[in-house]
């Protein structure tokens, strides 16, 4: 009866200090994908330079053209982080700094020139350049070694 005891004070207290923990890995992870999903959404939207550098664009869900930075402002408001309208340079600075090796799906990834959004499985999603389309990319060796920093929203 003595260690029947024991036993339930310690589920007791491993419950009030594990769970919690859970519940907040599973709802962060969660979001993440929800980001993912929606940045999916726009999949074959042609990329436009300087196009959705707005408040209003980043609002609209029916948006059908980006460049990079815009991208990722549109997705993040329509994921319910509103960052406002970002550029690749001002990106730098919203969340937390992530490193490559923390990447987790749905984390900015931030180059010289260019911005877009983590999708796991050494993936990203991005609005390339004029003549493409937002599209899913392997990170190639080349966009690796280009790598500045990431930067996790929300979690």
């Amino acid at each position: 009866m003595k260690h029947l005891k024991k036993l339930s004070l310690i589920l007791v207290v491993l419950t009030m200090f594990v769970a919690p923990y859970s519940f907040k890995r599973i709802k962060a992870s969660a979001a993440s994908q929800a980001i993912v999903e929606v940045a999916k959404s726009k999949i074959g939207c042609r990329y436009v330079y300087g196009s959705g550098h707005s408040m209003s664009a980043v609002m609209n869900k029916d948006q059908s053209t980006f460049d990079c930075s815009s991208f990722v402002s549109w997705v993040y408001y329509q994921s319910g982080y509103n960052i406002g309208v970002q550029t690749t340079q001002t990106l730098k600075n919203v969340g937390t700094y992530v490193s490559y090796s923390e990447l987790k799906p749905g984390d900015i990834m931030l180059f010289p020139h260019h911005t877009g959004i983590y999708v796991g499985n050494g993936k990203m999603i991005h609005a390339p350049q004029t003549g493409e389309s937002v599209k899913i990319v392997e990170i190639s060796a080349r966009r690796r070694s280009r790598f500045i920093m990431g930067r996790r929203i929300g979690a």
